[in-house]
């Protein structure tokens, strides 16, 4: 009797035992295998080399040269001078001292620099008709990096005065980087002189194929195009393409 009643004791213990590896097994991450991560929703904030950052206007007047990312994307032409041209009057070939030049045209309303522009309200393509290089830069009232870089475009202007046509083109209404004040307002902050105008419609953007603020385009005498960039365009890399579009004219 005692045996059966110290047996019978045993067996009802172990029965109330609880094994501990059903609890842990369930809490503990092995140390081998990396625990899944939901990764933070501000990475995908940052915009890619090829997106265009909405810019707030407020942030213009603080913002210094150090915050400015200086690295030009270099791009070869999308233009290419044997590409057919776009099916419409505006880009008919113009007798300019015997050449035929023929470039995907837009029409434009002048801030300043009527004479050089072919009058206040003129087509892009009249900036040829002086016979020398084109530098076309496509920029915003209330961009930054457009701000940054004008200074360095009236200093090269200022330099081959005479010899290169500079012509700015204000897209902020296609952009939503700014409007004509502000586009105007920069112009005289920044005392910028060369020829300057407002793009009529977002045709300007798609000819060119501008993604990025700003935009630059090189052209030759004849309106082939020899060089792009897009992002901002240092002073010195700015003079030794100019420099090169003297020398080839």
């Amino acid at each position: 009797m005692t045996l059966v009643l110290l047996l019978a004791a045993c067996g009802g213990a172990s029965s109330e035992t609880a094994p501990t590896s059903g609890v842990t097994g369930r809490t503990t991450v092995p140390t081998s295998v990396s625990a899944p991560r939901n990764e933070p929703a501000a990475t995908a904030d940052v915009p890619s080399a090829t997106e265009t950052t909405a810019v707030v206007p407020n942030a213009v007047a603080t913002l210094t040269p150090t915050q400015i990312p200086t690295t030009v994307a270099v791009v070869k032409p999308t233009l290419a001078p044997t590409s057919p041209p776009v099916e419409s009057a505006a880009t008919r070939p113009q007798e300019l001292s015997g050449q035929a030049v023929s470039v995907p045209d837009f029409e434009l309303v002048a801030y300043q620099g009527e004479e050089l522009l072919g009058g206040r309200e003129a087509k892009f393509s009249q900036a040829f008709e002086q016979g020398k290089p084109v530098v076309l830069n496509f920029w915003a009232g209330n961009c930054p990096p457009c701000r940054f870089e004008m200074p360095s475009f009236q200093a090269v202007a200022d330099k081959y005065d005479g010899e290169v046509v500079f012509v700015g083109v204000d897209v902020g209404l296609f952009t939503g980087l700014g409007d004509h004040e502000s586009a105007k307002q920069l112009l005289d902050e920044l005392n910028v002189r060369y020829p300057s105008a407002y793009a009529v419609s977002a045709s300007a953007l798609q000819q060119y194929k501008v993604v990025n603020m700003p935009t630059t385009i090189f052209f030759d005498s004849q309106g082939r195009v020899v060089a792009r960039r897009e992002g901002i365009v240092l002073e010195d890399e700015l003079g030794d393409i100019v420099d090169q579009l003297v020398a080839g004219s």
